[in-house]
């Protein structure tokens, strides 16, 4: 708790007897009668399956008979309350989620995600889950978040074997309108695969496929890193060598700072229905991160490029503000430690200083990424992060828009709107507005800014700025009230 992390525990939807009996018989046979002969399960079976703790063998090749096994009957309503009697001590010794297995039915769902948000401690009401996305769940979307189930860690494996899919069918499942995880608003992959299956597990594991695969996962809802025990890396980065621990620093540290963006496309699932990932239907090993960025995983072993298909408009190279025409096939420098992304021109992107974690960092002081191209807008959500009062109306809107003409670029930040507790009174605002060429004046509110020698940002006071030449962008600083509209014009 002092070092901001939460802690989860992995559950089923099931009591084993074996090794359980006295839980076994509470939800059995003491409320076992004519009406309810199961009691507070759905059906008692024997499972003799060795998956787990589910069976165990006498001897090689030799199975047990089985042990009964009872499912919950979550539709019951007493049930559900025993189910969250017997989870509640791990709640109150600090457990913040669960992560559910064995099933991703609905009613499940509904009664584990309903005791996080009931018994958890520290979520004030949101709760959260992280559950499997198998086909047999009726409602994908229901309840947060699913994860691709257990993979190959290979560069592809055939989704009909176990475990299911290796990188390439991980990008395809997530990222392709019609499989099963793209409508998914809050999903996830096991970054570097779960489980190397019945191969024999290598001696030396393939670090450029931890390295693509991770940097996969840092542009999704959900980003998780995840392995089967025996794995020798246990898929951690500095495990497999420095450069895959440097690379994954980087690419985690991209993802945190781009919590602000992420956060408030994550609003816009909710209330517009709007997921983050999104896709032309066309083009395969490529997916909109939102409407501002393009994003092309690596999913060939050795490839230092990517072929990418850029819708109309036009694109710049995340990485090398190179900018590209769209309505074409671009290839784009893809080396080792970088994702392919392209911003779309017009973008604002909402950007903080990075922390560690999600709730030691904050929103009082936000870079604002803008690429300017005729007009353009962007929607910044936040709320307090922990309660569900967001669901009432506890969040806040702050509106930018961009204006560019031939002789003018227009910035508007408007008055916040809305209200939660904890809200910004005040908030410091870097705007970094990609030029070709150096302003003349740069005015906020009508008042001329201070001009700075090109290339001092580490100098930056609120209200002065400086000219990047070789970033080809102004660098302005600003701090306000989130209450008042804030109007910098720059004369081009």
């Amino acid at each position: 708790k002092e070092n901001k992390i939460k802690s989860g525990i992995w559950i089923w939807d099931c009591v084993i007897e074996e090794g359980n009996e006295q839980v076994f018989k509470e939800a059995y046979l003491d409320v076992k009668s004519k009406e309810n002969p199961v009691g507070y399960f759905k059906s008692i079976s024997i499972n003799k399956s060795t998956w787990h703790n589910g069976g165990k063998l006498d001897q090689p090749g030799q199975l047990k008979k089985g042990r009964a096994l009872g499912d919950f009957d979550f539709e019951n309503p007493n049930a559900v309350k025993y189910f969250h009697n017997k989870l509640a001590p791990f709640f109150n010794k600090g457990v913040d989620f669960l992560k559910l297995d064995r099933s991703a039915r609905l009613p499940y769902c509904k009664a584990a995600f309903e005791a996080t948000q009931a018994l958890g401690l520290e979520t004030k009401g949101r709760g959260f889950l992280l559950v499997h996305s198998e086909s047999k769940a009726e409602v994908y979307n229901k309840y947060p978040a699913k994860w691709t189930d257990d993979t190959q860690i290979a560069w592809s494996h055939p989704t009909e074997n176990w475990p299911r899919g290796g990188l390439k069918e991980n990008v395809e499942y997530i990222t392709i309108p019609g499989q099963k995880g793209f409508d998914v608003p809050f999903i996830g992959c096991d970054i570097g695969g779960y489980s190397y299956g019945l191969e024999p597990i290598p001696e030396k594991e393939d670090e450029e496929l931890f390295i693509r695969w991770a940097q996969f996962g840092a542009f999704l809802p959900i980003m998780e890193v995840f392995s089967a025990y025996e794995t020798p890396s246990n898929s951690l980065a500095w495990k497999f060598s420095e450069r895959a621990d440097e690379i994954f620093r980087a690419t985690s540290q991209l993802r945190l700072k781009l919590f602000p963006y992420i956060y408030s496309y994550a609003h816009q699932s909710r209330w517009e229905g709007e997921n983050i990932i999104r896709s032309d239907g066309k083009c395969a090993y490529q997916y909109h991160f939102g409407e501002e960025l393009l994003v092309g995983p690596v999913v060939e072993k050795g490839a230092v490029t990517k072929e990418i298909y850029l819708p109309p408009g036009k694109w710049i190279d995340f990485h090398t503000h190179k900018v590209y025409k769209g309505n074409q096939n671009v290839t784009v420098d893809a080396p080792l430690h970088q994702i392919p992304i392209l911003i779309r021109s017009g973008a604002i992107i909402p950007m903080r200083n990075y922390a560690r974690s999600v709730e030691l960092g904050n929103n009082e002081h936000l870079s604002l990424m803008v690429f300017p191209e005729g007009n353009s807008a962007f929607k910044l959500y936040e709320d307090d992060g922990i309660s569900n009062e967001y669901l009432a109306g506890g969040y806040a809107i702050t509106n930018y828009h961009c204006k560019m003409t031939d002789s003018a670029v227009q910035f508007t930040i408007s008055p916040i709107q809305g209200d939660y507790d904890g809200i910004l009174k005040r908030r410091m605002t870097d705007i970094h507005l990609y030029l070709k060429s150096r302003p003349t004046t740069v005015s906020w509110n009508g008042k001329e800014m201070k001009n700075l020698d090109e290339n001092v940002f580490n100098e930056l006071t609120v209200g002065s700025w400086s000219y990047d030449e070789e970033g080809g962008k102004i660098i302005l600083r600003l701090e306000d009230s989130t209450s008042t509209k804030t109007e910098i014009k720059i004369i081009l």
